[in-house]
Protein backbone atom coordinates (compact mmCIF):
# COMPACT_ATOMS: atom_id res chain seq x y z
CA UNK A 1 0.00 0.00 0.00
CA UNK A 2 1.24 3.44 -0.38
CA UNK A 3 1.84 5.69 2.28
CA UNK A 4 0.00 8.78 2.16
CA UNK A 5 0.69 10.38 5.27
CA UNK A 6 2.13 9.67 8.82
CA UNK A 7 -0.66 8.84 11.58
CA UNK A 8 -1.69 11.72 13.14
CA UNK A 9 -2.72 12.26 16.71
CA UNK A 10 -3.75 14.92 18.86
CA UNK A 11 -2.67 14.95 22.80
CA UNK A 12 -5.31 17.27 24.50
CA UNK A 13 -4.24 18.77 28.52
CA UNK A 14 -6.57 21.47 30.03
CA UNK A 15 -3.74 22.43 32.40
CA UNK A 16 -5.32 24.36 34.76
CA UNK A 17 -3.05 23.63 38.10
CA UNK A 18 0.31 22.89 37.65
CA UNK A 19 2.68 20.79 35.24
CA UNK A 20 1.04 17.12 35.55
CA UNK A 21 -1.32 16.68 32.51
CA UNK A 22 1.08 18.46 30.34
CA UNK A 23 4.29 16.21 31.44
CA UNK A 24 2.17 13.13 31.21
CA UNK A 25 1.46 13.99 27.58
CA UNK A 26 4.59 14.78 27.12
CA UNK A 27 6.06 11.05 27.80
CA UNK A 28 3.24 9.99 25.69
CA UNK A 29 4.19 11.59 22.82
CA UNK A 30 8.08 10.58 23.55
CA UNK A 31 6.98 7.22 23.71
CA UNK A 32 4.95 7.05 20.30
CA UNK A 33 7.80 8.78 18.40
CA UNK A 34 10.32 6.15 19.48
CA UNK A 35 8.47 3.76 18.59
CA UNK A 36 7.89 2.05 14.66
CA UNK A 37 4.18 4.18 14.50
CA UNK A 38 6.48 7.18 13.60
CA UNK A 39 2.97 9.66 14.21
CA UNK A 40 3.19 13.32 13.52
CA UNK A 41 1.79 14.52 17.21
CA UNK A 42 0.17 18.01 17.43
CA UNK A 43 -0.03 18.62 21.27
CA UNK A 44 -2.59 21.01 23.13
CA UNK A 45 -2.19 22.80 26.19
CA UNK A 46 -2.79 25.12 28.89
CA UNK A 47 0.66 25.35 29.84
CA UNK A 48 2.59 28.39 29.06
CA UNK A 49 5.84 27.01 29.97
CA UNK A 50 5.35 24.06 27.23
CA UNK A 51 8.54 25.92 25.09
CA UNK A 52 10.66 24.85 28.29
CA UNK A 53 10.35 21.39 27.37
CA UNK A 54 12.22 19.86 24.50
CA UNK A 55 9.86 18.27 22.06
CA UNK A 56 10.52 15.33 20.33
CA UNK A 57 10.63 14.66 16.11
CA UNK A 58 7.34 15.42 14.45
CA UNK A 59 5.89 16.73 17.76
CA UNK A 60 4.75 20.35 18.46
CA UNK A 61 2.57 22.27 20.75
CA UNK A 62 -0.54 24.61 20.26
CA UNK A 63 -0.77 26.72 23.97
CA UNK A 64 -3.46 28.05 25.04
CA UNK A 65 -4.81 31.18 26.76
CA UNK A 66 -4.04 29.86 30.59
CA UNK A 67 -6.84 28.50 33.04
CA UNK A 68 -5.94 29.12 37.24
CA UNK A 69 -7.60 26.63 39.64
CA UNK A 70 -8.58 27.75 43.00
CA UNK A 71 -7.58 26.26 45.93
CA UNK A 72 -11.62 25.64 46.01
CA UNK A 73 -11.98 23.89 42.60
CA UNK A 74 -13.12 27.22 40.63
CA UNK A 75 -11.27 28.63 37.55
CA UNK A 76 -10.33 32.29 36.20
CA UNK A 77 -8.36 33.21 34.00
CA UNK A 78 -4.99 33.31 34.66
CA UNK A 79 -2.92 36.32 32.57
CA UNK A 80 -6.20 37.46 30.52
CA UNK A 81 -8.51 39.90 32.35
CA UNK A 82 -11.56 38.24 30.70
CA UNK A 83 -14.36 36.25 32.06
CA UNK A 84 -14.72 32.64 32.79
CA UNK A 85 -17.44 32.32 29.66
CA UNK A 86 -14.97 34.63 27.30
CA UNK A 87 -12.04 32.27 27.98
CA UNK A 88 -13.53 29.00 27.56
CA UNK A 89 -15.44 30.26 24.31
CA UNK A 90 -11.60 31.40 23.12
CA UNK A 91 -10.14 28.01 24.27
CA UNK A 92 -12.67 26.08 22.43
CA UNK A 93 -12.50 27.47 19.69
CA UNK A 94 -8.83 27.22 19.00
CA UNK A 95 -8.73 23.56 20.14
CA UNK A 96 -12.14 23.04 17.43
CA UNK A 97 -9.58 25.13 14.85
CA UNK A 98 -6.47 23.35 15.02
CA UNK A 99 -8.55 19.99 15.30
CA UNK A 100 -10.19 20.57 11.93
CA UNK A 101 -7.12 21.56 10.44
CA UNK A 102 -4.99 18.72 11.63
CA UNK A 103 -7.18 15.89 10.52
CA UNK A 104 -5.97 13.52 13.91
CA UNK A 105 -6.34 9.62 12.89
CA UNK A 106 -6.51 9.52 16.59
CA UNK A 107 -7.64 12.23 19.43
CA UNK A 108 -6.20 11.47 23.26
CA UNK A 109 -7.64 13.50 25.89
CA UNK A 110 -6.28 14.10 29.34
CA UNK A 111 -8.49 13.24 32.55
CA UNK A 112 -11.10 15.66 31.05
CA UNK A 113 -13.50 13.93 29.08
CA UNK A 114 -15.53 17.24 27.81
CA UNK A 115 -12.03 19.43 28.59
CA UNK A 116 -11.99 22.12 31.44
CA UNK A 117 -15.70 23.72 31.39
CA UNK A 118 -16.75 21.86 28.30
CA UNK A 119 -14.32 23.37 26.16
CA UNK A 120 -14.28 20.32 24.46
CA UNK A 121 -17.71 19.69 23.16
CA UNK A 122 -17.40 21.16 19.92
CA UNK A 123 -14.32 19.51 19.12
CA UNK A 124 -16.27 15.77 20.17
CA UNK A 125 -19.06 16.69 18.00
CA UNK A 126 -16.96 17.83 15.31
CA UNK A 127 -14.84 14.66 15.05
CA UNK A 128 -17.86 12.63 15.89
CA UNK A 129 -19.82 13.93 12.51
CA UNK A 130 -16.90 13.42 10.76
CA UNK A 131 -16.49 9.80 11.62
CA UNK A 132 -13.16 8.68 10.91
CA UNK A 133 -11.35 9.94 14.19
CA UNK A 134 -10.66 7.58 17.01
CA UNK A 135 -11.12 9.08 20.70
CA UNK A 136 -9.24 7.65 23.58
CA UNK A 137 -9.83 9.76 26.88
CA UNK A 138 -6.43 9.09 29.11
CA UNK A 139 -7.32 8.49 33.00
CA UNK A 140 -4.36 8.76 35.93
CA UNK A 141 -5.08 5.78 38.15
CA UNK A 142 -6.52 7.92 40.87
CA UNK A 143 -9.02 10.66 40.35
CA UNK A 144 -10.45 11.75 43.60
CA UNK A 145 -12.06 9.95 46.24
CA UNK A 146 -15.04 8.29 45.21
CA UNK A 147 -17.77 10.38 46.31
CA UNK A 148 -16.66 13.27 44.85
CA UNK A 149 -15.98 11.51 41.69
CA UNK A 150 -19.26 10.11 41.05
CA UNK A 151 -20.90 13.62 41.62
CA UNK A 152 -18.89 15.15 39.26
CA UNK A 153 -19.00 12.80 36.64
CA UNK A 154 -22.63 12.92 37.29
CA UNK A 155 -23.33 16.36 37.15
CA UNK A 156 -20.84 16.76 34.44
CA UNK A 157 -22.72 13.82 32.32
CA UNK A 158 -19.65 12.17 31.45
CA UNK A 159 -20.90 8.89 31.41
CA UNK A 160 -23.08 10.34 28.39
CA UNK A 161 -20.28 11.48 26.74
CA UNK A 162 -17.57 9.05 26.87
CA UNK A 163 -20.36 6.35 25.80
CA UNK A 164 -20.91 8.37 22.69
CA UNK A 165 -17.47 10.31 21.90
CA UNK A 166 -14.83 7.60 22.84
CA UNK A 167 -13.37 4.42 22.25
CA UNK A 168 -11.43 3.52 24.43
CA UNK A 169 -10.18 4.53 28.17
CA UNK A 170 -6.82 4.25 29.29
CA UNK A 171 -6.20 4.10 32.65
CA UNK A 172 -2.28 4.83 33.22
CA UNK A 173 -1.89 2.34 36.64
CA UNK A 174 -1.93 -1.19 37.38
CA UNK A 175 -5.75 -2.13 38.80
CA UNK A 176 -3.96 -4.33 41.57
CA UNK A 177 -2.82 -1.07 43.16
CA UNK A 178 -6.25 0.94 42.58
CA UNK A 179 -8.77 -0.49 40.60
CA UNK A 180 -10.43 2.60 39.14
CA UNK A 181 -13.58 0.77 37.51
CA UNK A 182 -14.14 -0.77 40.45
CA UNK A 183 -13.17 2.34 43.12
CA UNK A 184 -15.77 4.49 41.08
CA UNK A 185 -18.58 1.94 40.65
CA UNK A 186 -18.73 3.09 37.07
CA UNK A 187 -21.12 1.49 34.86
CA UNK A 188 -20.38 -1.75 32.46
CA UNK A 189 -20.40 0.05 29.57
CA UNK A 190 -17.52 2.05 30.69
CA UNK A 191 -16.02 -0.60 32.08
CA UNK A 192 -16.01 -1.78 28.96
CA UNK A 193 -14.06 0.62 27.32
CA UNK A 194 -11.18 0.47 29.97
CA UNK A 195 -7.60 -0.50 29.61
CA UNK A 196 -5.01 -0.73 32.40
CA UNK A 197 -1.97 0.52 30.76
CA UNK A 198 0.53 -0.10 33.29
CA UNK A 199 2.12 3.10 35.07
CA UNK A 200 4.12 5.03 32.65
CA UNK A 201 7.53 4.17 34.25
CA UNK A 202 10.75 5.54 32.87
CA UNK A 203 13.31 3.30 33.89
CA UNK A 204 14.51 3.37 29.98
CA UNK A 205 15.03 7.18 30.45
CA UNK A 206 16.63 6.95 33.18
CA UNK A 207 19.53 4.38 32.31
CA UNK A 208 20.45 7.29 29.59
CA UNK A 209 20.79 9.86 32.40
CA UNK A 210 24.04 11.14 33.19
CA UNK A 211 25.96 13.73 35.77
CA UNK A 212 26.20 15.97 32.87
CA UNK A 213 22.40 16.60 32.20
CA UNK A 214 21.81 17.38 35.47
CA UNK A 215 24.43 19.99 35.97
CA UNK A 216 23.50 21.72 32.90
CA UNK A 217 20.65 23.15 34.27
CA UNK A 218 22.72 24.96 37.01
CA UNK A 219 25.35 26.93 35.24
CA UNK A 220 28.35 27.87 37.35
CA UNK A 221 27.19 25.73 40.50
CA UNK A 222 28.33 22.01 40.74
CA UNK A 223 25.20 21.09 42.93
CA UNK A 224 25.46 17.41 41.62
CA UNK A 225 28.69 16.76 42.93
CA UNK A 226 28.57 15.12 46.55
CA UNK A 227 25.59 13.31 48.04
CA UNK A 228 22.65 15.58 48.25
CA UNK A 229 18.74 15.29 49.07
CA UNK A 230 16.00 16.80 46.12
CA UNK A 231 12.82 18.75 47.75
CA UNK A 232 10.01 19.03 44.38
CA UNK A 233 6.89 21.16 44.72
CA UNK A 234 5.58 20.08 41.36
CA UNK A 235 4.54 22.92 40.06
CA UNK A 236 5.12 25.27 43.25
CA UNK A 237 1.18 26.45 43.54
CA UNK A 238 0.73 24.99 46.97
CA UNK A 239 4.30 23.54 48.32
CA UNK A 240 5.75 26.48 49.64
CA UNK A 241 5.64 25.19 53.08
CA UNK A 242 7.15 22.09 51.93
CA UNK A 243 10.47 23.99 50.50
CA UNK A 244 10.47 26.41 53.67
CA UNK A 245 10.37 23.04 55.77
CA UNK A 246 12.90 21.39 54.28
CA UNK A 247 15.62 24.48 53.97
CA UNK A 248 14.81 24.96 58.07
CA UNK A 249 14.88 21.45 58.45
CA UNK A 250 19.02 21.17 58.28
CA UNK A 251 20.54 18.02 56.68
CA UNK A 252 23.21 15.65 57.56
CA UNK A 253 26.85 16.61 57.39
CA UNK A 254 28.21 17.04 53.91
CA UNK A 255 25.31 16.62 52.16
CA UNK A 256 23.65 19.28 49.90
CA UNK A 257 19.78 20.17 49.55
CA UNK A 258 18.23 21.29 46.45
CA UNK A 259 14.34 22.50 45.83
CA UNK A 260 12.98 22.90 42.45
CA UNK A 261 9.97 25.36 43.44
CA UNK A 262 8.46 24.89 40.57
CA UNK A 263 7.07 27.90 38.23
CA UNK A 264 3.83 28.76 39.68
CA UNK A 265 4.74 29.57 43.32
CA UNK A 266 3.96 32.81 44.14
CA UNK A 267 6.61 35.60 44.52
CA UNK A 268 6.51 36.49 48.21
CA UNK A 269 6.70 32.17 48.76
CA UNK A 270 9.82 32.23 46.48
CA UNK A 271 11.32 35.22 48.38
CA UNK A 272 10.95 33.74 51.37
CA UNK A 273 12.46 30.57 50.55
CA UNK A 274 15.49 32.25 48.68
CA UNK A 275 16.28 33.76 52.01
CA UNK A 276 15.88 31.02 53.59
CA UNK A 277 18.45 29.15 51.16
CA UNK A 278 20.73 31.90 51.46
CA UNK A 279 21.47 31.55 54.70
CA UNK A 280 22.75 28.10 54.32
CA UNK A 281 25.84 27.55 51.70
CA UNK A 282 24.57 23.49 51.30
CA UNK A 283 21.23 24.51 50.04
CA UNK A 284 19.99 25.84 46.23
CA UNK A 285 16.79 26.64 45.47
CA UNK A 286 15.95 26.79 41.70
CA UNK A 287 12.75 27.70 40.01
CA UNK A 288 12.10 25.29 37.52
CA UNK A 289 13.42 22.05 36.10
CA UNK A 290 11.89 20.11 32.70
CA UNK A 291 13.93 17.25 33.28
CA UNK A 292 13.73 16.25 37.06
CA UNK A 293 14.34 12.88 36.80
CA UNK A 294 17.93 13.49 35.93
CA UNK A 295 18.46 15.02 39.71
CA UNK A 296 16.15 12.04 41.33
CA UNK A 297 18.81 9.77 39.65
CA UNK A 298 21.47 11.18 41.46
CA UNK A 299 20.00 11.98 44.38
CA UNK A 300 20.17 10.26 48.14
CA UNK A 301 16.78 10.27 48.77
CA UNK A 302 13.93 12.93 47.82
CA UNK A 303 10.53 14.63 49.21
CA UNK A 304 8.26 15.24 47.02
CA UNK A 305 4.68 15.97 46.44
CA UNK A 306 2.42 13.21 45.62
CA UNK A 307 1.43 13.99 41.48
CA UNK A 308 1.17 11.05 39.43
CA UNK A 309 4.16 12.26 37.24
CA UNK A 310 6.54 13.38 40.27
CA UNK A 311 5.62 9.53 42.07
CA UNK A 312 6.11 7.63 38.99
CA UNK A 313 9.63 9.02 38.20
CA UNK A 314 10.73 7.87 41.85
CA UNK A 315 8.71 4.76 41.47
CA UNK A 316 10.92 4.23 38.23
CA UNK A 317 14.38 5.31 40.12
CA UNK A 318 13.74 3.27 43.20
CA UNK A 319 14.75 6.33 45.39
CA UNK A 320 13.99 6.43 49.13
CA UNK A 321 11.19 9.05 49.17
CA UNK A 322 8.13 10.59 51.36
CA UNK A 323 5.91 11.86 49.97
CA UNK A 324 3.55 15.40 51.49
CA UNK A 325 0.45 15.09 49.61
CA UNK A 326 -2.05 17.67 48.43
CA UNK A 327 -5.13 17.25 50.40
CA UNK A 328 -7.26 19.88 48.54
CA UNK A 329 -8.90 20.61 46.17
CA UNK A 330 -9.19 16.88 45.38
CA UNK A 331 -7.72 13.59 47.39
CA UNK A 332 -6.33 12.11 44.79
CA UNK A 333 -2.55 12.52 45.63
CA UNK A 334 -3.39 11.68 49.33
CA UNK A 335 -4.94 8.59 48.03
CA UNK A 336 -2.22 7.42 46.05
CA UNK A 337 0.18 7.96 48.88
CA UNK A 338 -1.49 5.63 51.24
CA UNK A 339 -1.80 2.91 48.85
CA UNK A 340 1.82 2.77 47.72
CA UNK A 341 3.12 3.25 51.40
CA UNK A 342 0.88 -0.07 52.29
CA UNK A 343 2.99 -1.18 49.60
CA UNK A 344 6.44 -0.18 50.74
CA UNK A 345 7.28 1.22 47.81
CA UNK A 346 7.01 5.11 49.31
CA UNK A 347 6.76 6.53 52.76
CA UNK A 348 4.34 9.68 53.63
CA UNK A 349 3.84 12.75 55.60
CA UNK A 350 0.58 14.24 55.70
CA UNK A 351 1.13 17.50 55.18
CA UNK A 352 -1.22 18.46 58.69
CA UNK A 353 1.68 16.49 60.67
CA UNK A 354 4.74 18.04 58.14
CA UNK A 355 7.53 20.23 60.15
CA UNK A 356 10.71 20.89 59.56
CA UNK A 357 11.48 18.26 62.12
CA UNK A 358 9.81 15.64 60.85
CA UNK A 359 11.41 16.27 57.62
CA UNK A 360 14.88 16.10 59.33
CA UNK A 361 14.12 12.58 61.02
CA UNK A 362 12.93 10.89 57.94
CA UNK A 363 16.36 12.25 56.16
CA UNK A 364 18.68 11.14 58.60
CA UNK A 365 17.19 7.70 58.64
CA UNK A 366 16.95 7.24 54.92
CA UNK A 367 20.16 9.31 53.50
CA UNK A 368 22.32 6.74 53.40
CA UNK A 369 19.35 3.74 53.05
CA UNK A 370 19.80 1.97 49.58
CA UNK A 371 17.40 2.05 47.17
CA UNK A 372 14.52 0.04 46.78
CA UNK A 373 14.14 -2.90 44.79
CA UNK A 374 10.86 -4.08 45.10
CA UNK A 375 8.92 -1.83 42.26
CA UNK A 376 8.57 -5.08 39.96
CA UNK A 377 5.63 -5.88 42.52
CA UNK A 378 3.49 -3.41 40.27
CA UNK A 379 3.32 -2.89 36.76
CA UNK A 380 5.13 -0.16 35.80
CA UNK A 381 5.14 -0.69 31.56
CA UNK A 382 2.54 1.61 30.36
CA UNK A 383 4.59 3.72 27.69
CA UNK A 384 6.10 0.18 26.07
CA UNK A 385 2.85 -0.92 25.85
CA UNK A 386 1.30 2.15 24.27
CA UNK A 387 2.26 1.92 20.40
CA UNK A 388 0.72 -1.53 20.80
CA UNK A 389 -2.76 0.15 21.71
CA UNK A 390 -2.45 2.98 19.12
CA UNK A 391 -1.70 0.25 16.26
CA UNK A 392 -4.76 -1.52 17.76
CA UNK A 393 -7.06 1.64 17.53
CA UNK A 394 -6.13 2.09 13.82
CA UNK A 395 -6.28 -1.25 13.04
CA UNK A 396 -10.06 -0.94 14.18
CA UNK A 397 -10.89 2.11 11.66
CA UNK A 398 -11.63 1.59 7.99
CA UNK A 399 -9.56 0.11 5.70
CA UNK A 400 -8.92 3.30 3.82
CA UNK A 401 -7.60 4.67 7.21
CA UNK A 402 -5.47 1.76 7.44
CA UNK A 403 -4.08 2.46 4.06
CA UNK A 404 -3.41 6.03 5.09
CA UNK A 405 -1.34 5.21 8.31
CA UNK A 406 0.63 2.37 6.14
CA UNK A 407 -0.40 -0.26 8.67
CA UNK A 408 -1.64 -2.82 6.16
Amino acid sequence: MNRLRNLRIVLYSHDTMGLGHFRRNLLIAKALTSSHLNPQILMISGVKEAGHFKAPHNVDCLTLPSLHKEDNGLYRSRHLGISLSELIDLRGSLIKTAVRKFEPDIFIADNVPRGACGELDETLEYLYARGNCRLVLGLREIIDEPAAVQREWLCREYDYTINKYYDKIWVYGDASVYDTAKEYNLSSDITDKILYTGYLGQRPRLQSVNRTDSNNFFPGHELTEGPFVLCMVGGGQDGANIAKSFIMAGLPEKTRGIVIAGPYMKAKDQETIFRLAADNSNMRVINFSPEPINLIKQARCVIAMGGYNTVCEIMSSGKRAVIVPRVKPRNEQLIRAQRLTRLGLIDMIHPDRMTPSALAGWINYNVDRPDRKSFNRIDMDGLLLLPGLVEDLIRDKRHTIIENCGLS
